[in-house]
């Protein structure tokens, strides 16, 4: 296993074509909470990673989130600026930047929405605003409110 936190000079790495990056911490109250440390794992390590997979010749694949965007638009197009309002669509953003610069050929960026499944807290959260013709909204950064869509 991997510590993202602490990346070694040297990592004895898992031969690969290709690595799929759904490694960090993705709670967004932990990220707002703790920049400094999210920042440590959800940048530092997973781009420190992805340069040393891409030296052995590896194709990146990272799995970032729809949270690099505002959310006050709906349906975004891959190219548009990205605008994050919370911590974590921060860290996203900022290694989305540095693979696009970096890794241009050699990686794909995957931006996904929420993700549940039955037995996530999230789930049973939803389903009460569902029943009570509620809309999902979530506190930022600065205090306003972004729109989150849902994958199930």
């Amino acid at each position: 296993m991997l510590d993202l936190k602490h990346p070694p000079k040297t990592w004895n790495l898992i031969p690969a074509d290709i690595v799929v990056f759904c490694a960090g911490v993705s709670k967004i109250q932990e990220c707002q909470e703790f920049p400094t440390e999210t920042f440590s794992i959800n940048l530092e390590g997973v781009i420190y990673l992805a340069e040393m997979y891409r030296k052995s010749g590896a194709f990146v694949i990272y799995l970032s989130s729809e949270d690099v965007f505002s959310g006050r638009e709906t349906c975004y197009q891959a190219h548009e600026p990205t605008a994050p309002l919370t911590e974590y669509g921060r860290q996203k953003s900022i290694v989305e930047d540095f693979l696009l610069e970096n890794l241009l050929t050699e990686t794909a960026i995957i931006r996904l929405g929420k993700i549940i499944d039955p037995d996530y807290n999230l789930f049973q959260y939803c389903k009460d605003q569902l029943s009570q013709n509620r809309a999902f909204l979530r506190s930022t950064i600065d205090g306003s409110h972004q729109w989150s869509s849902m994958l199930y």
